[in-house]
């Protein structure tokens, strides 16, 4: 709108900037002032610390630096622009970094998430060249190198050593021409400037330094990134001493800014307070966020970096609380640390979980650990303030955990984040079988676990969220007790008879002391518990089709659950997870987490980035498979009267890129609606499965889902049956096949199915169901293990499903919901479909 005169302007503005207020043309008359300030108010609705100035010459625009306050972004000329005017800068693709020390070598998984390598080892010696050995890493991969320079070995600067290089035109000039030939000489993408020790004397010439650097390596197609130490702050000002980062800024590729080892300044606002600042002064687009994978410890008021291993120490290890002599089946035992730490807290301002204790000499020391969750927390200040990038030291030093790689690809993958919020030390007991307990506690307090059986049990601790180095472990030996030896019964015949087919059979006696055999499993018609005959499917042949079970917040079965060939287990989470992932991992399963949020909140797109931050947060921790929701296609899961599966398909969307850029390898599955055919008894309650799945797929929801998620829970009669249901009327939910048809169909078969609860319900061994579910009474226990093992084989061999969920292994709720009805584990410890299923299962 502004003519003619002003389109060089419009064809020069840059691509990342948002024009968000008029273009202010400054015109002056008289004397100029030594200084001048321009002030641009802020528009309503907008911060005034994510907004920008930049001035107009008449060629280009350039940053304009500005302070905000009060509304305003307010800057300080000696000279006044031509023009100026406030923007919008557009966020820049999330670049990554982090230092690699000699001796340390860098990991695929890191290779992988980092755009850039920074190498350490290179030292400035006496005479301006270079010393020292940078790791070897290949030049030819997706990140760039860069090695570090630096003037000081220590904390401790070489100052004298700078001054000498820059007082000195000729040092001056060698020291330039040394930079730039091992940059090029060497194949790297450029340079890290970390000199130490600018004072204020040598900071007009530290930047005239860097200025010609710079020009000279961009010459040669090469950039600079120049390290500033972390400014003192005093009140709302900060002084960097003899580093100018206006004119580093302006002469290097980037800026490279620590907020110190103090972790407490990111959640407190200290940090917050200085990246404004910084973007005041430097294009936020040249600034990279400086932060430590390495935990940190506090004492005396110094804040130093310790690797986990250190910062675990004081904790001690796992131990016996009590020697015990001798332990028997239902006796205590009890565990604790060694250490003297009394109690673990989280802290909000570190985003970590912290403690605090007293050393030998009586010195008080707190301790905070860094886990993935802490680097996403800190690495989030990047993104609100849309700073170029992130620089992530010490990844790859000793004693820090691999998992921590999951803070970086979170930030990259833009995945939301949401603090843990929680701290506390994990409990696990194992035996030869798997995962037997978990349960918390505070470092002080002992773990007290009564064995039911004799064996070895093993006491392990950990500390909770995301700590995967544990504490040690202790194994306990429980010993059989002999019983006391019971006079023998003396053998007698025995009148009872057997009827079998109309014949006379006389039972044999048992002779003292001898064993009943148990029934071997045959591939014929065998004898299954509760009556009837398993009547085995055909086994399932060679493919991608695994089984699963679904278990209460704890693997109590582990054994049964490998018996019926499962190899997932499946828990729901309406908060948290990252626990059942470790247990479901050290119980040697694969875990699904059906992961259910807000329900008041679910229909609000505010909401949508949270959730999609937590699924990523456990696709990160490991998740195999992560099922989005659950039955949203009614009031129970779904806000009544919203019930949409245009939004739902949104939600899911969300979730789907979030988990697939933190864990590519996280199967992503639809909720799986309920099935049902009662929207017209229940207007705004329920949507029927069918309509449902109908509108996901005209929704797009086939490109966020790698797997249709299915729930069938109502069968009374056999898999291989499409009649015969006694229940009202017929509704293709009641039968097996019917159900696969209509959900593979429903998206042209493109998805395959993941039925996430598959179940038949019988009240055998329980007595009458409760009211509402009386249509299972006539389903027996040997017909609940037969078609189980019939799903299993159908599924299987179909080609359209590519997991089952039996739902469920071992609840044991009966009133009002008999969940304890449809268990594969009964009431007496038996299990009948564990046989059956493990018969089908390849």
């Amino acid at each position: 709108e502004a003519g003619q005169d002003w389109a060089a302007a419009l064809e020069a503005l840059p691509a990342n900037l948002r024009l968000l207020s008029a273009v202010f043309a400054v015109k002056t008359r008289g004397d100029l002032p030594e200084q001048m300030f321009l002030s641009v108010v802020v528009p309503a609705g907008q911060a005034a610390e994510r907004l920008d100035l930049y001035s107009w010459d008449g060629t280009a625009w350039s940053f304009l630096p500005a302070q905000a306050g009060g509304g305003q972004l307010v800057a300080v000329v000696k000279d006044p622009p031509p023009a100026l005017a406030l923007f919008e800068t557009a966020p820049p693709p999330p670049l990554a970094m982090t230092t690699l020390e000699p001796g340390q070598a860098l990991t695929l998984a890191a290779g992988e998430a980092l755009n850039a390598v920074l190498l350490g080892g290179v030292q400035v010696q006496a005479d301006g060249t270079l010393g020292g050995q940078v790791p070897g890493v290949a030049l030819d991969q997706r990140y760039a190198v860069y090695p570090v320079v630096r003037n000081h070995a220590s904390a401790a600067p070489e100052t004298g050593l700078l001054e000498s290089v820059l007082a000195d035109e000729v040092a001056r000039g060698n020291h330039l021409a040394t930079l730039v030939n091992f940059v090029v000489a060497g194949g790297y993408d450029g340079v890290v400037l970390d000199y130490l020790g600018v004072t204020p004397e040598l900071g007009p010439a530290y930047a005239q330094f860097v200025d010609d650097l710079g020009a000279q390596l961009r010459g040669e197609g090469k950039g600079l990134l120049v390290q500033v130490p972390a400014p003192e702050q005093n009140g709302q000002a900060f002084n960097t001493g003899g580093y100018d980062w206006r004119a580093l800024g302006a002469a290097a590729e980037a800026l490279l800014v620590t907020a110190g080892n103090d972790p407490t300044i990111y959640g407190s606002g200290q940090a917050e307070a200085l990246v404004a600042w910084a973007v005041s002064e430097v294009p936020r687009g040249r600034l990279r966020l400086v932060t430590t994978a390495l935990s940190v410890e506090s004492a005396g008021g110094e804040f130093n970096l310790v690797d986990q291993a250190s910062a675990l120490a004081p904790l001690g290890a796992v131990t016996l609380a009590e020697a015990e002599a001798a332990l028997a089946p239902g006796e205590p035992i009890a565990v604790r640390l060694s250490g003297d730490v009394q109690s673990l807290a989280y802290d909000a301002r570190a985003y970590a979980a912290s403690y605090s204790y007293s050393d030998a000499a009586g010195t008080s020391r707190t301790l905070w650990l860094t886990t993935a969750d802490t680097l996403r927390q800190r690495l989030a200040l990047a993104e609100a303030f849309q700073l170029g990038g992130v620089v992530v030291n010490d990844l790859m030093a000793p004693g820090v955990p691999a998992e921590l790689i999951n803070g970086v690809t979170q930030y990259k993958a833009d995945v939301e984040a949401t603090a843990a919020a929680h701290a506390e030390l994990l409990w696990t007991v194992r035996n030869s079988s798997g995962i037997l307990a978990l349960a918390t506690a505070q470092p002080d307090e002992p773990y007290v676990y009564v064995a039911p059986a004799p064996g070895e049990y093993e006491f392990s601790a950990n500390l909770q969220p995301g700590h995967g180095s544990g504490l040690g472990s202790v194994a306990v030996q429980v010993a059989a007790v002999s019983p006391t030896p019971s006079p023998e019964p003396t053998a007698t015949a025995t009148t009872a008879q057997t009827i079998t087919g109309g014949a006379t059979v006389q039972p044999q006696p048992t002779a003292p002391g001898q064993a009943t055999a148990a029934p071997t499993a045959q591939a014929t018609a065998t004898a299954s518990s509760g009556g009837g005959v398993f009547v085995p499917p055909p086994p399932i042949g060679a493919g991608t089709f695994e089984l699963g079970g679904q278990v209460p917040g704890f693997i109590g079965h582990p054994v049964e659950m490998q018996q019926a060939g499962m190899r997932w287990v499946k828990f729901q989470v309406r908060g948290g997870g990252y626990d059942y992932i470790t247990a479901a991992h050290g119980a040697g399963f694969k875990v699904l987490l059906s992961v259910i949020g807000d329900k008041g909140r679910v229909t609000d797109p505010a909401y949508w980035d949270e959730y999609a931050g937590w699924v990523a947060g456990l696709a990160a921790a490991g998740a195999d498979a992560i099922e989005v929701w659950n039955e949203p296609n009614i009031d129970h899961e779904w806000p009544e009267g919203q019930i949409n599966a245009a939004t739902y398909t949104q939600l899911l969307a969300k979730a789907y890129n979030a988990i697939k850029g933190a864990n590519g390898g996280t199967v992503v599955v639809s909720a799986g609606p309920s099935p049902t055919g009662a929207e017209g008894a229940f207007p705004g309650r329920v949507v029927n499965d069918d309509r449902y799945l109908r509108e996901l797929a005209a929704a797009g929801a086939a490109n966020y889902m790698d797997c249709i998620g299915t729930h069938f829970n109502q069968g009374t009669t056999s898999p291989n049956a499409t009649s015969g249901a006694n229940l009202n009327g017929y509704h293709y939910s009641y039968y097996f096949w019917p159900m696969v048809d209509t959900y593979w169909n429903a998206f042209g078969g493109t998805r395959p199915l993941c039925f996430t609860e598959l179940g038949f319900l019988t009240g055998e061994g329980f007595g009458p169901l409760p009211g509402g579910f009386a249509w299972g009474a006539t389903t027996s226990l040997a017909e609940h293990a037969q078609w189980l093992a019939e799903a299993a084989s159908l599924a299987g061999n179909s080609g359209k499903v590519r997991l089952m969920i039996i739902w469920n292994v071992d609840f044991t709720n009966w009133t009002g919901d008999p969940q304890a009805g449809y268990a594969i584990v009964r009431p007496d410890g038996s299990c009948p479909a564990c046989a059956t299923l493990g018969a089908v299962m390849p």
